[in-house]
């Protein structure tokens, strides 16, 4: 499968744009997560 140059550098913007993307959403939600943990635990029963 042969890509012309500017096909071969889409493709790799994208796959970058993508993984920064779910990378930045992930510690979000880790984020939030631990936060609601934290809020949570400190809530009296």
């Amino acid at each position: 499968m042969r890509l012309a140059p500017k096909e071969r550098i889409c493709i790799i913007i994208k796959v970058k744009w993508y993984y920064s993307v779910v990378y930045l959403l992930e510690n979000w939600c880790n984020y939030f997560a631990q936060k609601i943990v934290s809020v949570i635990s400190l809530m009296p029963m």
